[in-house]
């Protein structure tokens, strides 16, 4: 599909087929091309197919995500805007401070030096923000804050179909953080993987090490169920070592409750 162009306003054509065309009475410039439709108050074209627009862009792409940026282009079936968007899903608000690029594949790429979204009532930020297919790639130390945990992490993170139930994974995270009152408890890890749904969550980490109080649990492998009073938490591989000031156990399943206090179970060894 050509672009389509139309509207009230004044409109400048040259002999090679560049144009320039400006609205009349804040009546904006309707631009409608593939799974685009924008509005603007000012486009100009080269007349090959190279289109740009300015005095502010607004529209929606491929039906679900709403825009507004300062200015845009077209190119080559991508429109590109260079200072920054703000795009609005059912789930996602992300707002981009640098490029951003929306192409015929239905890709959306927001490139910083610094992007922010918002995911319900949690603050997302990274470095590089990709959005393809219903799925969202987080890049450059993304991370994840709300009332009730926040983590960061080194590598990529990813999101997919963003919903009522996510699913989260990363080759490493450098914090977890999950708060019970006014205490907050620590976990530090390798590669996760973590489903959230609207009531619990569950993470699944290696190289996991939990701090809280005055005691450490560590495992090669553990699985963290979080619920709304307290954690469970189950070695996968081998055992969890468990350390305090006191003394150190092994167990395979620890509970962590609410007002922080804990239980083990699951062939249970202390050594003091």
């Amino acid at each position: 599909m050509d672009t389509l162009i139309k509207g009230y306003g004044n409109v400048s054509m040259a002999a090679d087929g560049s144009f320039i065309a400006s609205c009349e009475n804040n009546s904006q410039i309707q631009i409608i091309r593939n799974d685009f439709e924008a509005q603007s108050c000012y486009v100009s074209s080269d007349g090959k197919g190279f289109f740009a627009f300015s005095e502010g862009l607004n529209g929606t792409y491929k039906d679900e995500y709403f825009f507004s940026a300062p200015e845009g282009s077209f190119l080559k079936s991508r429109m590109v805007m260079e200072k920054g968007v703000d795009v609005n899903a059912s789930f996602f608000n992300f707002h981009s401070y640098g490029k951003a690029v929306f192409d015929k594949s239905g890709k959306i790429t927001l490139e910083g030096p610094f992007e922010q979204a918002s995911y319900l009532d949690h603050a997302l930020n990274a470095e590089k923000i990709i959005i393809e297919d219903s799925n969202v790639f987080l890049y450059g130390s993304p991370s994840l804050k709300g009332d009730f945990f926040s983590f960061q992490s080194k590598a990529p993170l990813y999101y997919w179909n963003y919903e009522s139930n996510d699913i989260v994974s990363s080759s490493d995270l450098e914090y977890f953080q999950y708060v019970f009152k006014d205490d907050v408890l620590d976990i530090q890890g390798d590669d996760f993987f973590m489903y959230i749904d609207d009531k619990n969550s569950f993470l699944r980490i290696s190289g996991f090490t939990l701090y809280f109080k005055d005691l450490m649990v560590s495992s090669k492998n553990a699985s963290v169920k979080i619920f709304e009073n307290f954690f469970n938490i189950s070695a996968i591989e081998g055992d969890l070592l468990i350390k305090s000031d006191d003394f150190s156990g092994y167990a395979k399943n620890i509970y962590v409750f609410s007002d922080l206090s804990w239980k083990a179970d699951g062939g249970v060894r202390v050594v003091f």
